[in-house]
């Protein structure tokens, strides 16, 4: 049995919630996706039931500070963790420009008792457009999403019972992307606002979604079952029921409108 914790639900400016970071687990295998936008992450992964010594692998989608900087402050605990005795290797992946300032933060940020373990038992490993990785019992295929602002991938995993799980980062489907999301059994996708709200806050301006946007997205690449984060928090406590209610409207499977600690069982 699969399981998604969602770490991290917000948009790059939201305070009230953490911002990109879910993470993938089997019991044996943590497959975490991006890591938000500073130590706020271990915080969250303590408060998820996770410790550092859970994460086997992590993916950085692209190299905006919401995704990324929590990386190196995982990658620094991790490191600690091999002198207490962790033997399992860290693998991160991500494209190759985004890996190599992820890694040049590391050599810059970090201290010699953590630096010590890049490369001999935290690997960076650099992914193309369309390369599949065994990570734990998943097949996880990595893409470029042809986003509008800078390089970025996303992924489609094989999960143990046989199901799809498409993580297309934080902009709209493309044409591009839809190659991967096509007929998926569910779909991570983004939604900044609701449609009543794209006016006051212009989601299109920085190439990101409304919640129509995203489930007519959802409709057009066949997915069964849509997932939308990546939201604004003006209103935390009802924003799962209005973002549920208005993608309901456009879209015929089921929806899910994750808040910070929300877990989805596959």
């Amino acid at each position: 049995m699969d399981k998604l914790i969602f770490l991290g639900t917000g948009h790059a400016l939201a305070y009230h919630c953490y911002s990109t970071c879910l993470a993938l687990t089997d019991g044996t295998h943590t497959f975490m996706t991006d890591a938000g936008s500073g130590n706020g992450v271990l915080l969250q992964m303590e408060r998820a039931g996770l410790t550092s010594d859970d994460i086997t692998d992590l993916f950085i989608s692209h190299r905006h500070t919401d995704h990324l900087i929590g990386a190196i402050w995982l990658v620094r605990v991790i490191g600690h963790s091999f002198d207490r005795g962790r033997t399992e290797p860290l693998t991160v992946y991500g494209e190759a420009s985004v890996l190599e300032i992820l890694r040049s933060c590391c050599d810059m940020l970090l201290g010699t008792n953590a630096a010590k373990h890049l490369d001999k038992e935290i690997f960076f490993r650099p992914v193309s457009d369309g390369e599949t990785c065994s990570i734990g019992l998943w097949q996880v295929t990595f893409f470029d999403t042809g986003a509008g602002k800078t390089v970025q991938y996303g992924w489609r995993a094989r999960l143990t019972n046989g199901e799809s799980l498409v993580f297309l980062g934080d902009e709209p489907l493309t044409e591009q992307g839809l190659r991967y999301a096509k007929d998926c059994d569910h779909l991570i996708h983004e939604a900044m606002c609701l449609e009543a709200d794209a006016a006051r806050i212009n989601p299109h301006r920085i190439h990101h979604s409304t919640v129509v946007d995203a489930a007519e997205n959802a409709k057009a690449a066949g997915a069964k079952h849509l997932i939308l984060f990546h939201g604004e928090d003006t209103n935390l406590d009802t924003r799962k029921a209005r973002y549920e209610a208005e993608a309901r409207q456009h879209f015929n499977g089921p929806v899910d409108v994750p808040d910070d600690l929300d877990t989805i069982t596959f």
